[in-house]
């Protein structure tokens, strides 16, 4: 009885001895956020005959259950272009010849986070001749290999000049690029009221994202006749100077007493 089984498992274990299905290529480098790579054979499947080969892809997202990829999605070819992924991704191919069925090595896709600007710390008054600074109040994020740090991105300051502030009417920005690439931006300019924002470009080629823009006004601080205002001071009138349906705003506020003072707004 013994034997006869031995001689019935003979046949399969010669042919899977003939049959190698090859190996999946590592994919060399992560890739973006919401974007896709093409897979290949490192290694083709082989055997002693010229029987041919079927493929069918799967992927996981834990390496440990495994989901069939469509038909439509699947050329049933040693190739594959996987669709645009979010998350790290578990690649293998299940190969069949002769009526057995292989699995390849398993790959994984290693996906980098999405790009995101981060946001600028809020200003409103800068000197003239000082070393005050504009700076990101929270980091740039995200394309980035070390998942954290100002040396995975180049940086683009822009300065806004104000071109109409007719009340009632949008203000239209000017955009000019300015200062050095760096994740702080020391402003050299005359007195005036100007946005300010920063272009953020990842190193690994996954875009360019745009800080939201925040009002600052620069001014000559030691000839400033802003003065303190008295506690009792009570606003009488407020007038938007951009509009009043304009979601940035430039805040006039007059007092009882006279005196005036500005606030900057941006939504």
């Amino acid at each position: 009885m013994r034997l006869c089984l031995f001689l019935l498992f003979i046949p399969f274990l010669l042919i899977s001895q003939e049959f190698f299905p090859g190996t999946l290529a590592e994919p060399p480098i992560p890739i973006c956020y919401n974007s896709s790579v093409t897979l290949s054979f490192e290694t083709l499947p082989s055997s002693n005959s010229n029987e041919e080969y079927s493929y069918h892809w799967q992927k996981s997202w834990n390496g440990t259950n495994w989901f069939d990829i469509d038909a439509y999605e699947n050329p049933s070819e040693t190739s594959y272009t996987t669709d645009f992924l979010n998350t790290d991704t578990y690649y293998r191919v299940l190969v069949t010849y002769s009526d057995i069925t292989l699995t390849t090595n398993n790959i994984i896709v290693y996906v980098l986070p999405d790009l995101e600007s981060g946001t600028l710390k809020s200003l409103d008054t800068l000197c003239i001749n000082t070393n005050e600074i504009i700076e990101f109040e929270t980091e740039p994020f995200g394309a980035e290999l070390s998942w954290g740090g100002f040396t995975d991105f180049s940086y683009q300051w822009q300065k806004g000049i104000i071109t109409n502030v007719d009340i009632g009417t949008p203000a239209p920005i000017e955009w000019v690029s300015v200062g050095n690439n760096t994740n702080t931006y020391n402003p050299d300019l005359p007195e005036g009221i100007y946005y300010f924002r920063c272009l953020i470009t990842s190193l690994h080629g996954c875009g360019t994202v745009t800080t939201d823009a925040i009002l600052v006004q620069i001014t000559e601080c030691v000839n400033s006749n802003l003065t303190e205002l008295n506690s009792n001071s009570i606003i009488i009138k407020s007038i938007n100077i951009l509009g009043q349906n304009n979601n940035n705003g430039i805040i006039l506020n007059i007092y009882n007493d006279g005196s005036v003072d500005k606030k900057f707004i941006i939504e």
